[in-house]
């Protein structure tokens, strides 16, 4: 049983998500989507995340792709932050997107 354990962990690395570029910005206003931005959201290239996808990034935790941006193209994705002091602080880094949760079809009743 030792062994079986010490197998999986060791494997679990290679089981991680996709490496995205991430980096973070702080506007005050509604979202791709509509919503007013906030924390928790993220900013995503609705090609490669579908917008209303809820993402587990390694390091930050679950956000919802909310948004898009002129420069959120292919495996990147931009965290929303309440300053531009705490956006300068983030910086731009590489990231694991550890699980993707499309969203679901309403169906009308």
């Amino acid at each position: 049983m030792k062994y079986l354990l010490l197998v999986l962990i060791l494997a679990l690395p290679a089981m991680a998500g996709p490496v995205f570029v991430a980096t973070a910005y702080h506007t005050h206003g509604l979202t791709r989507d509509g919503h007013v931005a906030r924390k928790g959201y993220c900013a995503v290239d609705p090609h490669v995340i579908p917008l209303g996808s809820r993402v587990h990034v390694k390091g930050i935790g679950w956000l919802v792709a909310t948004d898009t941006g002129h420069n959120i193209k292919g495996k990147r994705i931009d965290v929303w932050l309440p300053t531009a002091k705490r956006c300068k602080v983030f910086g731009r880094h590489a990231v694991q997107v550890l699980k993707i949760k499309r969203p679901t079809k309403r169906r009308l009743v």
